[in-house]
């Protein structure tokens, strides 16, 4: 294919290429001055975003098409995240062409920069793309804790970036932070730039300045008091780091201790992937863990209360005496609610020649949901057991960080098997462990 021809001519090491921002695009199309915008991209990136006025040559031609671009004109190289547009760039200067320059971020940081447009001033902003592991990063422009404005965009595609969300009021988050500044301090004069990110309300502001004072960050500290970074870059716990890539790629997220060896990316730390990053190594491929997984080939840890009718469950005394499905689940959620039914169907349909046993687990529903939790179980005839997890001591146990679960103990009285998620054919995936 064209771009691993393109690839192999060009590593990430002999890249030249000039970058430009948005902002820097913008100003120069403000100017009028006569420029080519050379799109990139195949048609079916076309739905991301456009630049008004671009030439459409799609990767997989711009080998035989090259030549349809004048060499007298400034050319701005564009694709959907700023990375293969690189390539082009270098490509095209490697024929001669003089003037170009890749639009850092691609078409996702253009449009994120449209709308800074809107909002003058501050310009602060996120994108409505949100980033996901191994596609480019949308960009953002917020205020330092100096008040000057910072715009991603300005480091994408240039440098490794790491990304630091956190509050000042969370002992944990300001123990992982001064971590991390020891990392930046053996990195300063690499290619890597930091940014710590915290909301910073008025009311914040005095706390953060004292943290940073007594803990002695030096990492830039940047404000978002809308969250709109952090919706932008899907935060889904406090703290928690990102790594983009020199190429402008996120490779790390989800990453909550600077200096645990992270089963997702093969055991490796977060300084170890920094420091890949930073050589422009290929770094692990990012896979879910589930710490229930764990205890597969495991004796299930005993749960034994009331089910939601006043009669007593005991696991114990069914171990190794019957097969035993158990499902953490909620009524808030909506896989569940998909998978409790094929559950239900399963266990009418088997639970006598299979000898089998089926428990509900899941957390006392809130007042505004114990109707429809009410009308669900009626509705969908969910005749198995359902135990309230009141303090949540089950799921603890059972390791639970996403629902739905359905756990497998066969007559062995060890865990067989533990499916996370939504599987519409669950009849198949119980028949294999339980014959």
């Amino acid at each position: 294919m064209l771009v691993v021809f393109l690839l192999a001519n060009c590593s990430i090491s002999k890249i030249q290429s000039k970058e430009i921002s948005p902002i820097e695009l913008n100003e120069l199309l403000k100017s009028k001055k006569d420029i080519i915008i050379l799109d990139i991209r195949e048609p079916l990136d076309y739905a991301v975003g456009e630049i008004e006025g671009s030439k459409k040559i799609p990767l997989s031609e711009i080998t035989s098409r090259y030549k349809e671009i004048s060499p007298k004109k400034e050319i701005i190289v564009f694709c959907k995240s700023g990375f293969k547009s690189r390539y082009v760039a270098n490509f095209l200067e490697n024929k001669g062409y003089k003037k170009v320059k890749n639009l850092s971020g691609g078409v996702i940081a253009w449009e994120n920069y449209k709308k800074v447009l809107k909002v003058e001033p501050p310009k602060e902003y996120a994108s409505s793309f949100t980033a996901q592991i191994g596609n480019g990063v949308p960009s953002f422009v917020l205020k330092s804790i100096d008040g000057k404005s910072v715009d991603l965009s300005s480091y994408i595609s240039k440098k490794v970036i790491v990304l630091f969300f956190w509050v000042p009021s969370a002992e944990k988050s300001v123990k992982e932070l001064e971590k991390l500044q020891k990392i930046y301090n053996d990195f300063q004069k690499e290619q890597v730039v930091f940014f710590s990110i915290t909301r910073g309300k008025e009311d914040e502001i005095s706390l953060i300045r004292t943290v940073l004072k007594e803990r002695n960050i030096k990492i830039p500290t940047l404000l978002d008091p809308s969250f709109e970074a952090a919706k932008t870059f899907r935060m889904s716990s406090i703290p928690e780091i990102f790594l983009i890539d020199q190429v402008g790629i996120l490779r790390v997220a989800g990453v909550q201790e600077v200096d645990s060896a992270l089963r997702e990316y093969e055991g490796k730390s977060f300084k170890e992937l920094l420091i890949m990053a930073r050589n422009g190594e290929k770094l692990p491929v990012y896979k879910e863990v589930y710490p229930v997984e764990d205890l597969i080939g495991n004796k299930p840890p005993d749960i034994c209360t009331e089910d939601i009718k006043g009669n007593k469950q005991c696991l114990e005394k069914i171990i190794k005496k019957k097969n035993i499905i158990l499902v953490f689940w909620d009524i808030t959620c909506p896989h569940c609610k998909k998978e409790l039914p094929l559950l239900a169907k399963y266990y009418k349909e088997n639970k006598t020649n299979k000898n089998l046993e089926m428990f509900g687990i899941t957390r006392l529903p809130h007042e505004d949901f114990k109707t429809q939790f009410n009308d669900f179980i009626k509705e969908n005839e969910i005749d198995f057991p359902i135990i309230f997890d009141k303090d949540g001591q089950f799921s603890k146990a059972y390791k639970i960080t996403a629902i739905p679960v359905f756990i497998i103990v066969d007559k062995s009285g060890l865990i067989k098997f533990v499916k996370v998620g939504y599987d519409e054919n669950t009849s198949l995936t119980i028949n294999k462990y339980l014959k």
